[in-house]
């Protein structure tokens, strides 16, 4: 007997919302809807140094080693299920609240060179393989602005493009139209403002969105999902 799948469609009112990805704001949404990641790793930590430590004082071979290496790897995989339940938390209720989501692409290699354990932590692909995961079952619409796409450096009032804005600058002023931008906020805008610049049938169809795919791992197809009865 095959049993059907009930899919859940969005109940929330017909909202869409642009996220900046971050470091200090896991997600900086245009219309201040912030969101903050727990870094269960960095809560955690004593917790895994003394796990390391004790390891280290084993004689290799021995029963007490084996015994040190499972409490270490239970550490760890007690920090990917609560990294794990919190992304899934955090998908459904936006999924929920919204029916269209915007993100930019980012390329987390170079990230994690850059920034590294705190990269790592957060989670920035898993939770974008998992809001995609999530939005196939609510019936919501999630798309990616291409990674070459200058939102942090430019000017949301006039489009001036800051060149010279470095990683430490949080706060920036327009030297054309003297507007001060919070860093995140003000990419969270641009994101905002290119995809309300992208043809509506295009965003349905599940389209590349200024040269990006609508998906994940450059499968470019929709991620709404019709209710079955």
């Amino acid at each position: 007997m095959v049993v059907p799948i009930k899919m859940h469609q969005n109940q929330g009112i017909c909202a869409e919302c642009r996220f900046d990805f971050g470091l200090t704001t896991f997600l900086t949404g245009h219309n201040g809807h912030d969101i903050h990641a727990p870094q269960p790793l960095r809560q955690s930590l004593r917790a895994v140094r003394k796990a390391n430590r004790a390891l280290a004082r084993k004689m290799p071979g021995s029963q007490h080693r084996r015994q040190a290496k499972q409490t270490l790897s239970g550490v760890h995989r007690r920090i990917a299920h609560q990294r794990q339940a919190w992304h899934w938390d955090t998908a459904r209720a936006l999924c929920q609240r919204y029916d269209t989501i915007y993100l930019e692409d980012l390329e987390l290699r170079g990230m994690a060179t850059m920034w590294g354990r705190k990269v790592t932590d957060v989670g920035f692909g898993r939770f974008a393989q998992i809001l995609h995961q999530a939005a196939e079952k609510f019936g919501t619409h999630v798309h990616h602005v291409d990674r070459f796409f200058p939102s942090t450096k430019r000017c949301h009032v006039c489009g001036f493009i800051n060149h010279a804005m470095t990683l430490r600058d949080r706060l920036w002023t327009c030297p054309c139209c003297g507007t001060t931008h919070r860093r995140d906020w003000n990419a969270a805008t641009n994101i905002y403002q290119e995809g309300a610049s992208f043809p509506a049938s295009a965003t349905a169809e599940g389209r590349q969105f200024n040269g990006a795919p609508s998906c994940i791992q450059g499968r470019c197809k929709p991620t709404a999902v019709a209710a079955t009865a």
